[in-house]
């Protein structure tokens, strides 16, 4: 063999080694992953580009009606649901696309709500509070009330006293299997008035010999319409406010 015709094969060879490489270097192929693919509603992905190929040009569609030409996008889903993520990728060679179906999950929060057995009374005040939150994913998990004042809870139907007067805001947040978070609060909830206090006054007669008439003035105080039961310590009783006694 001349060292001619083994100097083209050599050349040959090497060209198609060099074709190939090119070939391998300009092929594209379409990929990408997302940190993280499943969370509660709001939920913000990081997608990040892993084409082969020295792609130069990105489009994606991320399902949420939002476009990106970044190579790197990242985006917030605000409704739950699962979404498709399409990436097209191209280069002077050409382009390849990609779509993943259900690719990220958002998951609903719970939708929290509570009664109670009543809202406004005098103290001290048992009330009976009944949890009424719907998870329409997973399961409620952990409940954390506040009852406006000072105590919390975390029973799912807690009773509570209150011992004191006030308007007070009360508070259920829940936590579902999914770890979806809500909160929700009902201000000046229950209502405590401060009750009422008996008190009177009443003459003194200027001798100590029967028969004495009496006249006794009620001082009592408390919210709303009141009634009157007197013991007159002798037998005889009156349902006036401010009674004459004898």
């Amino acid at each position: 063999m001349s060292m001619c015709t083994a100097g083209r094969r050599g050349m040959t060879i090497l060209f198609i080694v060099l074709l190939s490489q090119a070939r391998a270097f300009s092929q594209l192929t379409a990929d990408f992953t997302a940190t993280p693919t499943s969370g509660c509603s709001p939920i913000v992905v990081q997608f990040a580009d892993q084409s082969t190929g020295s792609p130069q040009q990105w489009k994606w569609d991320l399902g949420n009606g939002v476009i990106s030409f970044l190579q790197n996008p990242s985006t917030t889903y605000f409704n739950a649901g699962t979404y498709n993520v399409k990436l097209i990728v191209q280069n002077s060679a050409g382009s390849d696309s990609i779509v993943k179906s259900q690719f990220i999950t958002v998951y609903p929060n719970p939708v929290v709500d509570f009664s109670a057995s009543d809202t406004s009374g005098c103290f001290p005040m048992p009330v009976q509070f009944s949890d009424q939150s719907v998870s329409q994913t997973g399961t409620i998990i952990n409940y954390s009330w506040d009852f406006g004042d000072g105590d919390t809870s975390s029973l799912p139907n807690p009773p509570h006293t209150y011992i004191s007067s006030g308007d007070f805001s009360v508070t259920l947040k829940v936590i579902n299997s999914y770890g979806c978070i809500q909160t929700f609060s009902k201000t000046k909830y229950i209502k405590i008035n401060r009750g009422v206090t008996a008190g009177f006054t009443n003459t003194n007669p200027p001798k100590c010999i029967a028969p004495v008439t009496v006249n006794f003035t009620n001082t009592s105080l408390g919210p709303g319409s009141l009634t009157y039961t007197w013991d007159f310590g002798d037998g005889t009783n009156s349902n006036e406010a401010d009674p004459v006694h004898t």
